[in-house]
Order: C-alpha cells, then structure tokens, then sequence
C-alpha cells in the first residue's frame, strides 16, 4: 500500500503505465523504493512495502502524526501481491471492503474520525462473517461466473449446518475438495472420483465463510458456502 499526494512531485499522482507499476511495487515514480518512516521517500529506514500501518492514535511505530506529514488531499494505492500461481482454469477470489466514517460532529477531529471509522469496519465485518448485507439480503445469493469449460457445481443447502450436497454436472475423476476458511487456511482436503451428487461432512467446521475448491488436472472452480 503507498499513500501518495494529490500533486505532480516524485510522491505525486501517478501519470503513465510505468507510474502506477511502480506504486504497485512500492516504488517512488523515479524509482526509489519506499523506505519504513517519515514520508516514506529516500528514508534511512528499512525498505518496506506498505505505509504507515500503525494506528493514527499511537505514539510509537509510523503514521503520518509520529512522521509529522503536512496535512493534505491523500490518494493511495494498494495490490495484493504479485506471489499466485494460477494453473490452466484456476479460480481466485478476494472479498474487499472500502470502508469510509467521519466524525460529523462539531467537536470531531480527525483522530475521533479514526474512532468512527473502526465501528463501521467492525459493523461490516460482522455483518460479512453473519452473511448478512446492510441492505437485509446474504453475500451468498450472488451469483459467481464461471468459464464455460469449467464443469458445472451446485451447492446446497446453503447455509449448511452439518452437511453439504455437492451436485456436479458430469463425473469429475481423480479430483481434489478443498475447504479454506475466510483468512485462506486449508481447513479440509479429500481426495478421488467425484460423482453426480455426493454429500459432504461439515459437522465439524465453526460457523463462518467457507470457500470449496474443486479440482483435477484439467480444471477447477470454487464456491462459497456458509456454515451455520
């Protein structure tokens, strides 16, 4: 994540393909790499790929009050790394949420802002881990695409409690069911010839957001489910 400012300097807005290249690999637009304090630029610190990542009220480690940054229109730019292998018709997914509080009142600055804006991250993430949107409807009634070569997967019910039907469109041989958890960990593997419907224990996992990779040599997919 590199935090830049709203002007035409080496630490401003990026212009051309090279520009925003660089901001994605934590590199200044004249090349120097961001560097751990003050504003990030030709610093004797340790060079870093993400800025200021201390809370703004804290006294010790780096944000823009302990760098003493002037104050000013901040834009920032932020990848989530360059380290995936996708395999011939692999399947990623990142949930992201943007998240944007101020402190309306009279007396608000910006640091009680900060407050605000941690209890509207906490509301959405709760809201995500109980599969409920703030509009009333689930996450999970989105409907994902997927490439046409790519067999055809049902789950259900879905929220699960102590099983999960899996309905496929053809038998898939030789193939691999991986569960990950929400913060990506490997949860459950099985491995062999998957037929037209089969039921799959989840008694065991806690409730959350689960993705379910489905996979062999020549394809693969995955899916969300909830588990009550």
């Amino acid at each position: 994540y590199v935090s830049y400012n709203n002007d035409f300097t080496i630490r401003g807005n990026p212009l051309q393909a090279q520009d925003y290249y660089n901001y994605l690999n934590a590199f200044w637009l004249d090349g120097t790499p961001i560097t751990y304090g003050g504003n990030g630029y030709s610093g004797s610190g340790k060079i870093t790929s993400y800025m200021f990542p201390t809370d703004p009220s804290a006294s010790v480690g780096w944000n823009e009050t302990i760098a003493k940054d002037t104050p000013g229109d901040r834009r920032g730019l932020a990848a989530l790394g360059s380290n995936f292998t996708f395999l011939p018709g692999a399947i990623k997914s990142f949930d992201l949420a943007y998240v944007f509080a101020r402190d309306t009142s009279k007396t608000g600055t910006n640091l009680t802002s900060v407050n605000t804006l941690k209890k509207s991250i906490r509301s959405v993430q709760s809201s995500f881990n109980a599969n409920i949107s703030p509009c009333g409807t689930t996450f999970t009634g989105i409907n994902e695409k997927s490439k046409p070569e790519i067999t055809s997967i049902a789950l259900y019910p879905n929220p699960a409690r102590n099983s999960l039907m899996l309905q496929f469109g053809s038998v898939m041989e030789n193939s691999k069911l991986e569960i990950y958890d929400i913060a990506g960990a490997l949860i459950m593997k099985e491995r062999g010839n998957q037929t037209l419907q089969q039921s799959l224990n989840i008694s065991s996992l806690n409730a959350g957001i689960y993705f379910l990779r489905i996979s062999n040599n020549q394809q693969s997919t995955t899916k969300k489910f909830v588990k009550e």
